[in-house]
């Protein structure tokens, strides 16, 4: 059994053991006939979530160099602890400088790359996890789906992509509130982390987009006819992000010049269908919901780009979050608890032999293992 199904067993038994707990020794309110109380999610605790955070951020922090861009990371950690802060600021050599100095602060405390990818975990872990406390409906459901389905464990090779990603769906609450320009801002400074993060400014409109009766058949087809075009020149609009964003990138460098393999867009292509199946459970009117829903797309749309441009696929994570919280809202809206007990346990089964499947052949070592 490999590492990434125990980490999901026990995320399920401890959500039991809150579940038995609350729900059956101290006989809590949870067990009266109103529909809200007993729809309560016994997981939406500090106990419950600094348990899965102290599992998750050591599983993270801890692990060995076994992943292509670990040493990179290494070797740029020691770089920037040769600049001061200053030097940071004002060298036109350094871009994003806000990953630079979150290294260099790092390296006050330790030069062991250790500490920068534990930090790395703590603030990626903290940013899915406030926001899960703060929007889902049940907690331990979408931690399960963010690390079974959700690609976060593409933070042990791609852990700045997937940092942004952590902290640009913490910048959601602006879309929520419709404040565009703390969303612009916010996106501007995470943008520092990684430059790939500016993706996500015209998403604030994109996210947002309602569709009803009336305009839905519109929508489908302008959706539709900008897919097409995107499709057939998806080369041309990434040589164009290439050049003006990232001119250290070739033609020839990782997942520029390739895409993925066709079994890619599976996965977003059955999280979709399921979205789809139960759109009625979704309030369209509620804006989260609707960014949710919309996010759905955008992630099987980046996925099928993906299979043209492998590097596409990175821009998958800023979308996945959302699944995590549109999945449980779903549930919680099914008329019967037997049957969301039934749902429950489906999707355990299914995410978790996916989990598995997936990481089957993974390589998984601590740092002092090797």
């Amino acid at each position: 059994m490999n590492i990434y199904l125990y980490i999901n067993i026990i995320i399920v038994v401890v959500s039991f053991i809150c579940y038995f707990y609350k729900v059956v020794i101290k006989k809590s309110p949870y067990l009266t006939n109103s529909l809200e109380i007993e729809r309560k999610d016994t997981t939406n605790n500090y106990i419950f979530l600094s348990v899965c955070f102290v599992i998750i951020v050591f599983i993270t922090g801890f692990r060995g160099n076994f992943s292509p861009d670990y040493g990179s990371y290494e070797y740029i950690f020691h770089g920037y602890n040769l600049y001061s802060f200053k030097e940071i600021l004002f060298s036109n050599l350094i871009s994003e400088k806000a990953y630079a100095i979150l290294n260099k602060a790092v390296g006050l405390f330790s030069k062991d790359v250790v500490a920068l990818m534990t930090t790395v975990a703590i603030i990626t872990v903290f940013c899915y996890f406030k926001e899960f406390k703060k929007y889902s409906k049940y907690i331990w459901l979408s931690i399960l789906l963010l690390l079974c389905v959700g690609s976060y464990y593409t933070i042990f090779n791609t852990m700045r992509q997937s940092l942004v990603a952590a902290m640009t769906f913490v910048c959601a609450k602006y879309i929520y509130e419709r404040k565009l320009w703390k969303y612009i801002i916010s996106i501007l400074i995470v943008s520092m982390f990684h430059i790939s993060t500016l993706i996500m400014i015209p998403f604030y409109f994109i996210l947002n987009i309602k569709f009803t009766k009336k305009n839905a058949p519109l929508l489908a087809i302008v959706a539709l006819v900008g897919f097409i075009l995107m499709y057939f020149n998806t080369n041309f609009i990434i040589d164009l992000a290439r050049r003006t964003f990232y001119d250290s990138y070739t033609e020839t460098s990782y997942g520029i010049s390739y895409g993925t393999v066709i079994t890619t867009i599976l996965r977003p292509m059955l999280i979709f269908i399921f979205v789809l199946l139960h759109v009625r459970f979704i309030d369209l009117k509620d804006i989260k919901e609707r960014v949710w829903f919309n996010s759905s797309i955008c992630f099987l749309v980046c996925a099928i780009l993906s299979t043209k441009v492998l590097m596409l696929q990175r821009f998958t994570y800023f979308f996945l979050p959302y699944v995590s919280l549109l999945i449980p809202q779903i549930i919680s809206k099914l008329k019967t608890k037997k049957l969301r007990i039934v749902y429950c346990i489906l999707i355990i089964v299914l995410v978790m032999s996916y989990s598995y499947l997936s990481n089957i052949n993974s390589v998984y070592y601590f740092f002092w293992e090797r």
